[in-house]
């Protein structure tokens, strides 16, 4: 959780309408909730091999009870991802007793790809294609899907946190002194 309070905002009401400074300050907050959205997706996707919507799409944004305008919370919710989501590789053919199939490579981690052992790519009837997995050796055994990580995983990284801490502080910090001079420009302070 990322706590930021900026200095001097009730010496700052006092000297100005206290509407201008909530004003800039919830701007400045509006534009810190994108920027850390987007510092997330970038910090998860320079490591994971993933897609940016997947990412964006498990983030739910939460105000806070006390005061909406300037409390926030971003909280990504999500299940084990399938192996399909992330960055497939062509499948390779393989020769079995039983016939030839398709073995599956799938790269989680954009430094590395990996063939699957045992890991086929298994066409479903719509045309949707799953990386799956025999329980035994036998061909008419059971299979199940293969599936990398969760998102909020990704996202629990201290690399991560501390690069969207770094990133919302400078800019709720520089937004807000932004804001500040075009409101009071505006409102006619010199």
């Amino acid at each position: 959780m990322i706590e930021l309070k900026l200095k001097n905002i009730d010496q700052l009401r006092k000297a100005y309408d206290p509407k201008l400074v909530a004003t800039a300050h919830k701007r400045a907050i509006n534009l810190a909730e994108r920027k850390a959205k987007t510092e997330v997706s970038r910090r998860v996707r320079a490591r994971y091999a993933v897609k940016a919507k997947d990412v964006s799409a498990a983030v739910k944004v939460k105000r806070g009870k006390n005061d909406p305008t300037i409390e926030r919370a971003l909280i990504y919710t999500g299940y084990a991802m399938p192996l399909r989501r992330f960055s497939t590789l062509k499948p390779s053919r393989i020769a079995t007793p039983i016939g030839r199939r398709y073995g599956a490579k799938a790269r989680v981690l954009k430094a590395s790809k990996q063939k699957l052992t045992g890991g086929f790519v298994m066409p479903l009837g719509n045309g949707t294609k799953l990386i799956a997995q025999r329980k035994t050796k036998q061909s008419d055994s059971a299979t199940r899907q293969l599936f990398g990580p969760s998102i909020p995983s990704m996202v629990d990284s201290p690399a991560v946190l501390a690069s969207v801490a770094r990133t919302v502080e400078k800019t709720q910090r520089d937004e807000f002194e932004r804001q500040m001079k075009l409101l009071l420009e505006k409102a006619g302070y010199k």
